[in-house]
């Protein structure tokens, strides 16, 4: 499922009207949230969509909260599309941190 959910995020960076209309974090989160909510429901998969990334973030931004890592995100943005492209910023960190 990981590669697929790579894969996936990659198409939705290029093609980001496609899927939500505009550049919008809290749309790619809720989708990913959505996402992980069917498998569990259709598959035996309990992991994480991005399982490690909500700590990655947290570590990124210096901060320990019990906010999601799009709030995180968020936050510290100017706006929504910013956030939308930190997010894949952070992801190709992750990505290269945890391969």
């Amino acid at each position: 499922m990981k590669s697929y959910i790579k894969r996936l995020l990659d198409d939705m960076r290029n093609r980001p009207v496609v899927y939500f209309g505009c550049k919008s974090l809290d749309s790619l989160a809720t989708f990913l949230s959505g996402y992980m909510c069917r498998v569990h429901e259709t598959t035996s998969d309990s992991g994480e969509a991005l399982p490690g990334f909500q700590e990655f973030v947290q570590e990124k931004y210096g901060i320990q909260s019990s906010q999601h890592w799009s709030q995180i995100i968020r936050f510290f943005s100017a706006t929504e599309e910013s956030a939308f492209d930190e997010f894949f910023k952070l992801l190709d960190e992750y990505y290269t941190d945890n391969t």
